[in-house]
């Protein structure tokens, strides 16, 4: 798993989220947010944006950096 979608992880599990509410956040499946864990469907910079505000990072360039 690459750094980002190390991240993405990381993040959701430090702000106490699951997979299933995080997905419901972004308006996604489990199955399709899952896919954005596993690096098989893209981040759109419009779902960047989203996640940034639920996890609480200040830039969207934060959830590309690496842990």
């Amino acid at each position: 798993m690459n750094g980002t979608l190390y991240k993405l992880q990381y993040l959701r599990k430090k702000t106490g989220l699951s997979q299933e509410a995080m997905a419901k956040q972004l308006n996604l499946t489990v199955h399709g947010y899952r896919k954005l864990e596993q690096g098989s469907r893209r981040i759109t910079l419009e779902m960047a944006i989203k996640i940034k505000v639920i996890v609480g990072v200040d830039h969207v360039e934060d959830l590309l950096d690496a842990v």
